[in-house]
C-alpha cells in the first residue's frame, strides 16, 4: 500500500516470527485495535498454525520471500521477532517492498548491518523502529521529563545494571552467528537506550568506550556478564553491568540512575520483579517515587509505533540512535 494510512484505517501489519516475543506483541497490537493484523510467518509449522486458529482472517506464510511477493502490496509494515542475525536481511527485503519496520532490538548484530538498513530506510522513507521495550515505562517518560525541565540539573553520571538470573531457553541464542552476543546485546543495549533517550542526544559523539566481558564457559562470543565504561562527548560519563545468571539473589535486578547537580533521578524494578517498576527522585537523604508499573507497560512500544505509522510512514531521525547504540555493541564484542 503506498502513501499516507488514513486514520480511519489502521494499518495492515505482518508478523515475522511467531515466538514467545512476536506473539506477545502481536496480542498486544490486536487487542488495541491500533493496527490490523494481516499477515503471519514463521517456518515453524505448528507455531503458525496455533497463531492462525486466534486470527483467522491473517494470511499465513512458512517464508518471509513468499508473504512479500504475494502480500507485499497489501500491506503497511512488518514487525520482525526471528533471530538477531536475520534482522538486518529480512528488514532491508522489506523495506525494497515498500514497508515500514518495528524490529525486536538489536536492528542488526553490527554497526554496519545498522548503517545498510537505516540508510535504505531513508532511501525508500519509511518509519523504522526497535522494539527498546524499557522505553514503554511510566517511570522512563518521567525521567525525561526531569532532565529536559532542567529538574535535576546538569546530568554528569549515568549507571545502569541489568542482572537477569535466567539466561534464553532458544539454542540460537547460544550461537554467535545467530545471536551475535549474549547478555550485553540482550539487556545491555536497553539501559544504553535509555541513557541516550533520556538525555535526548542520539547524535551524541561517543568516546572512550571500555568494555570488560566473561563470556560463557562453553560459549565462546557469548557473554554471561559485561562491565561496560563510556563517556558522551557532550554529556555525562556512564557505566553499564549486565548479566545472565550473576549471583544477585533475585530474580531480576535493574536500575537506571541519572546524577545530576540538583537531584538524582531513577528507574528501578521493585521485588526482583521483571514487571514492577517504580521512578523515583532524590535530592539530598529524601527520595519520593514519582511513578510506578506493572505489566501493562510492555505492550505501549508496539501500540504507539502503530498509531504513528497510521499517521505517517516517512523515515523518522530519532531511528538514528540505533548508529550509536550499535557503536558501543562493536566495540563490547570487538567488532
Amino acid at each position: 500500500m503506498s502513501g499516507a494510512a488514513s486514520e480511519a484505517q489502521p494499518p495492515r501489519i505482518a508478523f515475522l516470527g511467531l515466538g514467545w516475543i512476536g506473539r506477545m506483541r502481536l496480542e498486544a497490537l490486536a487487542k488495541s485495535g491500533a493496527g490490523i493484523v494481516a499477515a503471519l510467518c514463521d517456518a515453524d509449522a505448528s507455531r503458525l498454525a496455533e497463531t492462525a486458529q486466534k486470527h483467522s482472517t491473517a494470511e499465513t506464510f512458512s517464508d518471509l520471500d513468499a508473504l512479500l511477493k504475494e502480500a507485499g502490496d497489501r500491506l503497511d509494515a512488518l514487525v520482525i521477532a526471528t533471530p538477531n542475525a536475520l534482522h538486518c536481511r529480512q528488514g532491508l527485503a522489506a523495506l525494497e517492498h515498500g514497508l515500514s519496520l518495528y524490529v525486536q532490538k538489536p536492528l542488526g548484530i553490527e554497526a554496519a548491518e545498522v548503517d545498510r538498513l537505516l540508510d535504505a530506510a531513508q532511501t525508500a522513507d519509511r518509519l523504522v523502529e526497535v522494539d527498546y521495550t524499557y522505553r514503554g515505562l511510566s517511570g522512563a517518560a518521567r525521567l525525561r521529563e526531569s532532565v529536559e525541565s532542567g529538574e535535576l540539573g546538569e546530568i554528569f553520571y549515568a549507571e545502569g545494571v541489568f542482572h537477569n538470573a535466567y539466561g534464553p531457553d532458544k539454542a540460537w541464542c547460544f550461537d554467535p552467528a545467530l545471536a551475535g552476543g549474549g547478555a550485553f546485546l540482550d539487556l545491555g543495549v536497553h539501559l544504553v537506550d535509555l541513557i541516550l533517550h533520556s538525555l535526548d542526544c542520539p547524535e551524541a559523539e561517543i568516546a572512550d568506550i571500555t568494555a570488560w566481558r566473561r563470556d560463557l564457559a562453553d560459549h565462546p562470543g557469548i557473554d554471561g556478564f559485561t562491565a561496560l565504561n563510556f563517556h558522551l562527548a557532550r554529556g555525562p560519563r556512564c557505566r553499564i553491568m549486565t548479566s545472565w545468571h550473576a549471583h544477585t539473589g533475585k530474580d531480576c535486578d535493574f536500575r537506571l540512575t541519572l546524577f545530576g547537580s540538583e537531584g538524582t533521578g531513577e528507574i528501578r524494578n521493585t521485588g526482583g520483579s521483571f514487571f514492577d517498576f517504580e521512578f523515583l527522585r532524590k535530592t539530598g537523604r529524601n527520595e519520593e517515587i514519582l511513578a510506578a508499573d506493572h505489566r501493562e507497560w510492555m505492550d505501549r512500544g508496539i501500540i504507539a509505533w502503530s498509531r504513528r505509522l497510521a499517521e505517517m510512514k516517512s523515515y523518522n531521525a530519532s531511528a538514528e540512535i540505533n548508529r550509536r547504540i550499535a557503536k558501543i555493541v562493536d566495540a563490547v564484542y570487538d567488532r
